[in-house]
């Protein structure tokens, strides 16, 4: 009888083990893939000169949308640590709807994968227009570093975060950034490019084709917002704690 209900808790704990996410190493190259070639994209908006671009996506009326910026005012390692270390303070000064959030927890990473951070899992609640239910967000945030001080992180929604509050509607993300250094000879004016990938469906009544026209000016509105905020700040805080970590 021991071993017969040893064993019913061996097949009962497989099942919640399995469930526990885990940045998978090809989602790090589809995504880098992505981001770096322009095969399959169209343009979506061009206005105010900024490239916005698009694809559709197999199985999905949702489309995926990219921009790049060739140029902000910090290292590609400063921009990587405010998107991870600060995402959840500094959200605000590029998403206006963005209202708050947590770290759910912080797991292991892949011993296999020595250029790996501590994946993590994030939860972030969204303001949105009146009679629109709120939204919010529960994703898995993957980060690995690249050749000649490159970084990329990657982004999946999971379902780690409890229920959403009332009223509220949970969307589902995939996402991914790539961090680049320029080349400078001037080390007190560090600069790096930063590219984007974006697909968010929103859930609930919102339909793909009413949210996919109106992308372009939210990342348009993104990208002038960040170029601003590291023009302003010049993340001198950011800049002493990265250099004590």
């Amino acid at each position: 009888m021991k071993k017969s209900a040893f064993l019913v808790f061996l097949v009962l704990l497989v099942p919640l083990c399995s469930c526990i996410p885990s940045c998978d190493p090809q989602w790090y190259a589809d995504d880098y893939q992505l981001m770096i070639s322009d095969d399959g994209w169209n343009t979506a908006s061009t206005k105010d000169d900024i490239l916005i671009q698009k694809r559709d996506v197999p199985d999905s009326g949702w489309q995926l949308f990219k921009w790049r910026i060739p140029e902000l005012s910090a290292s590609a390692d400063t921009v990587k640590y405010v998107f991870r270390e600060g995402i959840l303070a500094e959200s605000h000064n590029w998403t206006s709807a963005f209202e708050g959030g947590r770290v759910v927890s912080t797991l292991t990473p892949d011993p296999s994968d020595p250029t790996a951070l501590p994946p993590r899992i994030l939860y972030m609640h969204f303001s949105t227009p009146h009679l629109v239910s709120p939204r919010d967000l529960c994703y898995l945030e993957c980060t690995h570093s690249l050749e000649n001080g490159v970084w990329a992180m990657t982004y999946r929604s999971v379902d780690e975060c409890g229920p959403s509050p009332s009223g509220t509607v949970r969307m589902t993300w995939r996402g991914a950034n790539l961090y680049v250094p320029n080349n400078s000879n001037d080390p007190q004016a560090p600069s790096s490019s930063l590219v984007l990938i974006d697909q968010e469906i929103q859930g609930g009544w919102m339909p793909s084709w009413l949210i996919n026209p109106t992308m372009p000016g939210f990342l348009r509105d993104e990208y002038k917002d960040l170029i601003n905020f590291f023009m302003r700040y010049k993340l001198r805080n950011y800049g002493r704690a990265l250099s004590q970590a």
